[in-house]
């Protein structure tokens, strides 16, 4: 077994696929699922609404295979053999990509970043929220991996994912250029495990889905994007400044997910 799927792993990921139906198989992917992730993520990229939910282009070239080697872990979900879901996450070691240099964290800290790398679903198996499932069931892989800065980057375009993951405390804090043209600008998300975050009820104010990518001034002057809404059906991010509340688990229990 790899040196980042040490048996705390394991028993992680088995608590956490008990909140599954019994009919979905879940475990730790390995080299021997390469083509078939491959191969998944393309089909699921070829059915997303809008080109900038995730751009392929933007990855490290051998973004699959790290995952499931010694750059990172892997959950997958499977139904009958058949791969329907999965969730990265990154674990940069000395020398690579760390996302906590964007965050300005100090150096001591990057030891501890886990990246909340790519999550995808089976259209069809949406209903049950694999998502929110994927990204909880992550969270405890970085707990047992002893890391608690959980880094993501995501499109602005791409509401569903970064409002589920803020839903989990890991909100939206930066605006970066990824130098792929004016239109590849992503979130920089960033939650620490143990520390609960509240927004400042009279700083909130709402900005428009297709303001989000261009919204520098709103980062630059301490605010967060703490969550989406819908008005009129029309998509609006809610941001404002934070209100540290204290010590607490950067876990939710969303839709009988327990953290």
């Amino acid at each position: 077994m790899d040196a980042l799927h040490p048996t705390a792993l394991v028993e992680a990921l088995q608590a956490q696929s008990s909140m599954l139906p019994t009919s979905y198989d879940v475990r730790l992917l390995d080299v021997a699922d390469i083509e078939q992730l491959i191969q998944f993520r393309l089909h699921i990229v070829n059915t997303l609404s809008h080109p900038d939910h995730y751009r392929m282009a933007g990855e490290a070239p051998n973004f699959v295979r790290d995952h499931v080697t010694d750059k990172g872990v892997t959950i997958g979900v499977f139904r009958k053999d058949k791969l329907i879901a999965y969730g990265a996450l990154g674990v940069p070691k000395e020398g690579d990509l760390n996302r906590g240099r964007d965050l300005s964290l100090p150096n001591v800290q990057w030891p501890l970043v886990v990246h909340m790398a790519s999550a995808m679903v089976l259209p069809s198996e949406r209903k049950i929220r694999l998502h929110h499932w994927l990204i909880n069931a992550r969270l405890h892989l970085a707990r047992a991996l002893g890391r608690r800065h959980v880094v993501s980057t995501v499109s602005p375009w791409n509401h569903v994912s970064w409002s589920n993951l803020a839903s989990f405390g890991i909100y939206p804090r930066r605006l970066i250029d990824t130098g792929m043209g004016a239109s590849a600008c992503r979130f920089l998300l960033h939650g620490e495990l143990n520390v609960v975050e509240t927004l400042e009820h009279a700083t909130a104010h709402l900005v428009p889905l297709q303001d989000l990518q261009s919204a520098f001034e709103i980062f630059n002057a301490g605010r967060i994007i703490w969550a989406r809404t819908n008005i009129g059906g029309d998509f609006y991010g809610i941001s404002g400044h934070a209100r540290r509340a204290g010590s607490g688990n950067l876990h939710r229990t969303i839709s009988g997910f327990s953290a």
